[in-house]
């Protein structure tokens, strides 16, 4: 498995955002398992991580008083066992009205990191219709409720090209929306500490791709590029 120095930044990572939410009465940040339940071995060279967290009663936004909804966060993340590289990562994120009785999805984005489809963004956010699934056990244990009827259909094949938005960084960006104020740049602060020590994604080429200094930051420069030497995006 991994060491606690890579799996113990994970756990910090949920205890600063719990810890945001509870200080600025945004509101509960839960898992849904301990965070050392969350890892798995998924074959000699390769460690998963999968993790499910719910943020009940969060603030509509950073500044509302009274408007509540609830959030609901599914992390997938493959780690290279030797050199702890991030292989992959998908996030995602469902909303959800505060309605305890008849719940209804306001969005769904989910975030991929996959360096290996040539057509897609290596970054990248799609919108979609889909509440992430749950068992009857995991619901219950969550204290949560899912919307009965689903959501109306979306168009989920547009990819639209993000900075890295994996585990730590969407977090980040939870806290920006719902927490948001003074108490915001703390967390921030903490975050990037602790994405110094976690998983890293390979992106060796999108910063051949970029140059230094950066030229411009196009789309094409997130689209995988043939790994051959000293190759450049002339985008």
């Amino acid at each position: 498995m991994l060491p606690y120095k890579v799996t113990g930044k994970y756990e910090s990572l949920i205890v600063a955002l719990s810890k945001v939410g509870t200080d600025a009465d945004c509101g509960e940040a839960t898992l849904l398992k301990p965070i050392a339940s969350c890892f798995r071995s998924a074959g000699s060279s390769v460690v998963e991580f999968d993790c499910v967290l719910s943020l009940k009663s969060w603030r509509w936004k950073g500044v509302s008083k009274n408007e509540r909804i609830n959030i609901l966060v599914h992390a997938k993340e493959s780690i290279r066992r030797a050199d702890h590289v991030l292989l992959k990562s998908t996030v995602c994120v469902n909303y959800f009205t505060g309605t305890a009785d008849a719940p209804l999805l306001l969005q769904a984005f989910h975030y991929d990191y996959d360096p290996e489809p040539f057509d897609h963004p290596l970054f990248h956010m799609q919108v979609t219709n889909r509440c992430i699934a749950l068992t009857a056990a995991d619901i219950a244990s969550l204290e949560v409720r899912l919307p009965i009827e689903g959501a109306p259909p979306v168009l989920r094949c547009a990819r639209v090209p993000t900075c890295d938005m994996t585990l730590a960084s969407v977090l980040l960006c939870l806290a920006a929306d719902h927490v948001g104020g003074t108490i915001f740049n703390e967390f921030m602060e903490k975050i990037c500490e602790l994405q110094a020590d976690l998983p890293q994604p390979a992106i060796e080429l999108l910063g051949n791709s970029l140059g230094a200094p950066v030229r411009n930051v196009r789309s094409s420069h997130w689209f995988r590029l043939p790994a051959v030497a000293g190759a450049v995006n002339p985008a």
